[in-house]
């Protein structure tokens, strides 16, 4: 179980200054968009900031699939944790946490909960999380989830490409370069991760780069 310590300190200039008002309306606004399913502005800008890591998790046949960790702002988080710690105890009872998921997390999958991947250059589609949790630590929000993705090993290297974005580009989402991926039960394998922003690849009207999570694997 990840908390705040787990992720890397904020970018430089990650979030520009602004006032507690401003901060506060946009977040709002935000939450007002998840929970009525209203249309987003266009072109959106980012409202919600995101630091994701991956856990890229093994078993016996290949990869099972991978576990997202994301930390949100502290604005957003916030407002969040103010709606939904109903009982303001610090964390989220499981009816808290069931309310949480259905009236704000499961909206996502709208955009495929932002979670995009390729298997040897072909795009496969999100359409399942599993033990989907929300947690809050040192005052921060923090959500993980679980996406099954089988990839069998063959005689050969497989290719997984992921990629963690909101393609409105309404929430900014961070994967760290210069933190590689987690494994679990990987040492069947020989493994190779990195992470990357591809200027060759672009989404959104401002043409964001394309965040990238590399994996190859194959039978030692």
């Amino acid at each position: 179980m990840l908390s705040v310590a787990s992720f890397p300190a904020p970018r430089s200039g990650f979030r520009a200054p602004q006032t507690l008002l401003r901060q506060a309306l946009l977040a709002l606004a935000v939450l007002s968009a998840v929970l009525l399913a209203a249309p987003r502005p266009a072109p959106a800008h980012p409202h919600v900031f995101m630091d994701n890591l991956t856990t890229f998790v093994f078993d016996g046949q290949g990869l099972a699939g991978f576990r997202l960790s994301w930390l949100f702002d502290d604005m957003f988080g916030t407002t969040i944790i103010q709606d939904y710690d109903r009982d303001g105890d610090g964390q989220f009872s499981p009816g808290e946490l069931a309310v949480l998921k259905a009236e704000v997390f499961d909206y996502l999958r709208h955009s495929d909960w932002f979670t995009f991947v390729w298997i040897d250059g072909a795009a496969r589609r999100t359409v399942q999380v599993d033990d989907f949790s929300a947690r809050i630590s040192a005052g921060r929000l923090i959500y993980e989830f679980y996406v099954p993705c089988p990839v069998p090993a063959g005689a050969g290297e497989r290719r997984v490409l992921l990629s963690v974005h909101d393609p409105e580009y309404y929430a900014d989402v961070y994967s760290p370069e210069d933190k590689a991926p987690e494994l679990e039960n990987a040492g069947a394998f020989e493994v190779r991760t990195s992470v990357a922003l591809n200027p060759e690849r672009t989404y959104s009207p401002f043409e964001a780069w394309l965040p990238e999570i590399h994996l190859t694997f194959r039978r030692r």
